[in-house]
């Protein structure tokens, strides 16, 4: 479904009434909201809830449930390309089967139409999370090329080996989640290294490719499985009691581990985000990071959410956006609760990469109204940084 943006030849001119419930009421002149990703949660939202509801439960039914894999000893050795193949096939593949059939139900129910999405933790930005969109066609051709590789025979040639291997960590940087340990393997494989004096070549052995190979692709499919049930779950509601064999250990911090002496993994837990506590009605969203092993990890510190309307809508929708017809100009968003609307940035903030537009989500349109600065009119907005405090703060 196409998503609109407001601009001087589609918008309305129509008035809406924003008024405050403060003692100084506040009316602001706003266009009719051009509506992103218009869906049955705009005109049916208690049936819609109640759909999302069962829809969870049924994908989280069918997802793979690894409690006892997740939590077994890892292997540290594959002496034999029959033994890989035959832990890919065991472990691995009816995770990837899962993946596929979870996101056909998710479709079917008109929950998603091309892509979903995950909350995946910057590396350069240690308090942002991103919304990051990933193509369910992508996901599919990952999950064909990967059920092909293990069944067929490519898996016993080792340039094939190395270049899935490869492959595999690509797959997990388009996540957002490239794990150093891997990358660096990858990289070794792309070309030969010399050793000794004489600058004799040598490459890794096919054993060794084969395990780092088998922990790569566990780890992307085991992600893949826990992105589908989060997001099926709109990132909010609890799945961890039934998706690990011990939930909230560890202050609910989850790892899956990305090479074989677990220098890397994909860790899962949830986070609060800045400001946003009164839209996601307190909840913390489930959020994706990869972890290098030494690295200390900071739960104490909320998060601000990078995200383009669109992105925000495929999972927290339905998004309008509006236009005010004051002098000054104004956008703002409107959520199923709530505003969102353009705030001033602090130094005390993450700094701003282009195209981000700094926003502050509020549920008071006294607030709303003195926002400053404003999310221009009419032009594209491609992505809100939302986590500004209603007060200002010191610089």
């Amino acid at each position: 479904m196409e998503t609109q943006i407001a601009t001087p030849s589609n918008h309305e001119t129509k008035p809406v009434q924003l008024r405050s419930s403060a003692p100084h009421a506040v009316e602001i002149n706003w266009t009719q909201p051009v509506i992103f990703r218009p869906n049955d949660a705009v005109n049916h939202p208690r049936s819609w809830l109640e759909k999302r509801e069962k829809l969870e439960a049924h994908v989280l039914y069918h997802a793979a449930k690894p409690s006892h894999h997740l939590h077994e000893p890892l292997p540290t050795s594959m002496r034999s390309t029959t033994e890989a193949q035959h832990y890919l096939r065991h472990h691995i593949v009816p995770v990837l089967v899962g993946v596929s059939s979870n996101l056909s139900r998710l479709q079917r129910a008109h929950f998603c139409d091309e892509t979903i999405n995950a909350l995946v933790m910057e590396r350069g930005r240690h308090q942002v999370a991103r919304l990051t969109d990933l193509s369910i066609s992508f996901i599919r051709r990952f999950v064909a090329r990967s059920l092909e590789f293990i069944d067929g025979d490519e898996i016993r040639d080792h340039g094939w080996s190395t270049s899935f291997l490869r492959y595999c960590v690509d797959t997990l940087g388009w996540f957002g989640l490239r794990p150093h340990s891997l990358q660096d393997f990858s990289h070794s494989h792309a070309r030969t290294s010399s050793s000794g004096s004489h600058g004799n070549k040598r490459q890794w052995s096919h054993g060794t490719v084969n395990l780092a190979l088998v922990h790569a692709l566990r780890a992307l499919a085991y992600t893949l499985d826990i992105a589908v049930v989060s997001f099926a779950g709109a990132h909010l509601e609890h799945f961890d009691d039934v998706y690990f064999a011990r939930p909230h250990e560890r202050h609910g911090i989850y790892q899956i581990p990305c090479d074989a002496d677990s220098k890397s993994s994909v860790m899962i837990f949830r986070r609060h985000f800045e400001c946003l506590a009164g839209f996601l009605g307190d909840h913390p969203a489930w959020v994706f990071e990869v972890h290098e092993r030494g690295h200390v990890i900071d739960l104490s510190r909320n998060l601000y959410l990078r995200a383009s309307p669109e992105e925000l809508a495929n999972v927290w929708g339905p998004v309008w956006r509006s236009e005010d017809l004051s002098p000054q100009g104004r956008t703002r968003f409107l959520l199923s609760r709530g505003l969102i609307v353009g705030w001033r940035h602090s130094s005390n903030d993450p700094p701003l990469l282009p195209g981000e537009y700094f926003c502050h989500w509020t549920d008071d349109p006294t607030e709303a109204a003195s926002s400053s600065p404003c999310l221009p009119r009419y032009i594209n907005i491609p992505y809100l940084f939302i986590g500004a405090h209603s007060h200002p703060r010191p610089h």
